[in-house]
């Protein structure tokens, strides 16, 4: 058990960290001033020198204040009660209110209303869309960073409070967009987020998950194909024709040929929820 101090009036104890990253770790703690239980991030400020490392500061902070703002525009994020930096050793420490409950990714390993599971994704459109509108992209979307209270009401949480490099190796396996790897030649991470949804879409309809980011280098000479990408329809025959057509979408290989907005998006999964529902119901007629 450690305690961590930042003074008289915030104090907190927390054990294990609940999730890692190379830069940061996510602590559930106890807020011994107020006596409540809340999510402790710690990140690390990188930076080859004093000067890049309080720029790097200032960027990260920014993002927190940027999150601030978009919870005010959506109760489906967690608040942000404060944060302390700790120059000597450059490293962030944010204090949010907790999340308990369940994961997405716990949810999916049991059978699940395909309707509900749109009417998540919808949720969480309109949770990415607040963001966009403010410039601001969450880039490790995952069943994992998808929490549920004990209402079951959907919270988006562990966000990317740290200074991303274009190109630099971020995300998280699989659900990564292409674009984040190494080396690619797109500086924009404007639809990361539509391409993790296209995966987690994926992944629950198939239940399988698509191959690894890295192994769709083979396409076509315009840099648009992915001739290893197997369509959802493939593996399941029956798969709604629109609904694949989302999806595929969703994971399109250029970024430009994703949707062009949430909304949009947000349109065509609620025609797909409307179409399930109805052969639900004619399926019990």
């Amino acid at each position: 058990m450690k305690e961590l101090r930042f003074c008289e009036e915030h104090r907190y104890r927390y054990e294990e960290a609940a999730h890692v990253t190379p830069n940061s770790q996510l602590y559930k703690a106890q807020d011994l001033t107020l006596n409540r239980t809340v999510a402790l991030k710690k990140v690390k400020i990188s930076g080859t020198g004093k000067r890049e490392i309080e720029g790097n500061y200032r960027r990260a902070l920014q993002e927190v204040k940027t999150m601030v703002q978009i919870s005010e525009n959506t109760v489906k994020l967690p608040n942000i009660f404060c944060t302390w930096y700790e120059e000597q050793a450059a490293e962030l420490f944010i204090v949010m209110q907790w999340i308990g409950g369940e994961t997405l990714a716990k949810k999916m390993e049991r059978k699940l209303s395909p309707v509900l599971f749109i009417k998540w994704m919808r949720e969480l459109c309109q949770i990415l869309d607040v963001m966009a509108v403010r410039g601001f992209v969450h880039k490790d979307i995952k069943p994992e960073n998808i929490m549920f209270d004990k209402n079951n009401d959907l919270y988006l949480i562990d966000f990317n409070i740290s200074v991303s490099v274009p190109n630099q190796t971020e995300g998280t396996l699989f659900y990564k967009a292409p674009e984040m790897e190494e080396g690619s030649g797109t500086m924009s991470r404007d639809k990361v987020d539509m391409f993790a949804l296209g995966v987690m879409l994926y992944q629950q309809f198939t239940k399988t998950i698509p191959q690894r980011m890295i192994d769709y280098d083979i396409y076509d000479v315009e840099g648009e194909k992915w001739d290893l990408f197997t369509e959802p329809s493939a593996l399941v025959p029956g798969l709604s024709p629109r609904l694949n057509q989302i999806i595929v979408k969703l994971m399109a290989y250029n970024p430009k040929d994703r949707y062009y907005s949430y909304g949009e998006l947000m349109r065509d999964l609620k025609a797909v929820e409307k179409e399930l529902q109805s052969g639900r119901r004619q399926r019990r007629d």
